[in-house]
């Protein structure tokens, strides 16, 4: 009991001098200094310009036309007349198998023939003459109806030889493996001197290059929202845009057309099987490729838009400050659209006309007083050269392109990625379900 006491009367005043706090000065200031003045922030205004609302879907690359090449007869292949990986025209001959033995089939063929057209020629006369005969009264019926038979045997045999010859002419044609369109070749995949089996063994693949398609599919929120302009007749009116595996997430750089829609939904998966078609003008994409394809989903419209890091989040709400008249913060809950061009669409919350805080938000608080810095509106760095419809507003910079692109190959500016952002802290990853 008394070292209780003993340690209450030596410790709580050190205690209480150690809890108390200084005189003076405001906190995060110096001690017994002058408050702290208003935060230096950085403000600027929202800038007008048009967004597309869009979706984005992973898929794969596949050949328009595709082909095994086989030999339609059997033989020992002699001879490749290609080399690999070439582009290669329709009708180029490619393999040629051993010659001879067709051709001597031809000869033996075109043989026969003749033989049977001389046979049939006498056989004519013989009857012509036996039916004179026998029209004077001197000759038998008998040996009438035997030359009459003689000569419709030979009118036959002649018919019968004249389709072996074709045949045999077909087959020594068939000796050549040609290209059946225009497209690039593989590796062989038999060397001169093996046998080929006919209508069987594989001798290469052969691939169209220029269109190529691209396939992904569309899960079925997406397909109620598009469902009238996915009807028969208007799949085309749907652009797409086609971004690849090396290049940035907000980067499509080849546009295309919605060549085909799937009849039917996938109940296991709940997708819809669609095509698009893109140009390959250069071969630069092959077959199989992963790429992520853009499929535009909404009309153009004119929205404001900040940067990114002017967005605040609580609760997964977005926010942002502005500054008013008398240089005092507000918070203001916006609705964020899609990202384009480096910046985020807000859908609801602002006017235009507010001073959107851009740089030092983490500094202030609502009804702080501030001291503002009007700069231009930050954006981040995309891909694609600025183009498209102006951007407008008192942030814009001079030169700034539009939200939306064109068509690469007929040098416009790539069609910018618009996607919906996940709101902050919700868990939500990005992509689209079923991918």
């Amino acid at each position: 009991m008394r070292c209780a006491s003993w340690f209450t009367l030596v410790f709580a005043p050190v205690l209480a001098a150690g809890c108390s706090k200084p005189a003076g000065g405001p906190p995060g200031g110096p001690p017994g200094g002058p408050p702290a003045g208003p935060t230096e922030v950085e403000v600027s205004a929202p800038v007008r310009g048009t967004v597309t609302d869009a979706e984005v879907f992973t898929g794969r690359t596949q050949p328009v036309m595709a082909a095994d090449l086989r030999c339609r007869v059997s033989g020992y292949l002699e001879k490749v007349l290609f080399r690999e990986g070439d582009e290669v025209e329709a009708g180029a001959p490619l393999f040629q198998l051993e010659q001879r033995p067709f051709e001597l089939a031809v000869r033996q063929a075109r043989g026969n023939l003749d033989q049977q057209k001389a046979q049939l020629k006498f056989n004519e006369v013989n009857y012509k003459r036996l039916n004179d005969t026998y029209m004077q009264g001197a000759g038998s019926v008998s040996d009438l109806q035997q030359a009459l038979s003689a000569r419709d045997a030979s009118l036959a045999a002649v018919e019968a030889s004249t389709a072996a010859l074709e045949t045999a002419e077909q087959n020594l044609r068939w000796a050549t493996v040609r290209a059946p369109f225009a497209g690039r070749i593989s590796r062989r995949q038999v060397d001169p001197g093996n046998t080929v089996a006919a209508d069987t063994t594989v001798l290469a693949s052969l691939v169209q290059l220029d269109p190529l398609y691209a396939y992904f599919d569309i899960d079925e929120r997406t397909v109620l929202r598009v469902r009238s302009r996915l009807a028969a007749g208007a799949a085309d009116s749907l652009p797409v845009s086609l971004g690849l595996s090396d290049e940035k997430p907000e980067e499509f750089s080849r546009s295309g057309t919605l060549q085909f829609t799937d009849n039917k939904v996938d109940p296991n998966t709940g997708t819809l099987r669609v095509w698009g078609t893109f140009s390959n003008a250069k071969r630069d994409l092959p077959p199989g490729l992963f790429v992520r394809v853009r499929l535009q989903v909404g009309a153009p419209r004119q929205v404001w838009m900040v940067a990114e890091a002017a967005l605040g989040s609580d609760q997964g709400r977005r926010y942002v400050y502005t500054v008013d008249a008398e240089s005092r913060a507000a918070r203001v809950p916006v609705e964020v659209g899609p990202r384009a061009n480096g910046l985020i669409a807000i859908e609801r919350g602002l006017t235009g006309d507010e001073r959107v805080v851009v740089r030092g938000l983490q500094n202030i608080r609502p009804k702080a007083e501030v001291t503002p810095k009007v700069i231009e509106m930050p954006r981040a760095k995309v891909g694609g050269a600025p183009g498209g419809p102006p951007i407008t507003g008192p942030g814009a910079k001079k030169g700034d392109g539009g939200l939306t692109g064109g068509n690469p190959s007929s040098g416009e500016t790539p069609p910018v990625p618009v996607e919906r952002p996940a709101p902050a802290g919700s868990g939500i990853p990005k992509g689209r379900p079923g991918q």
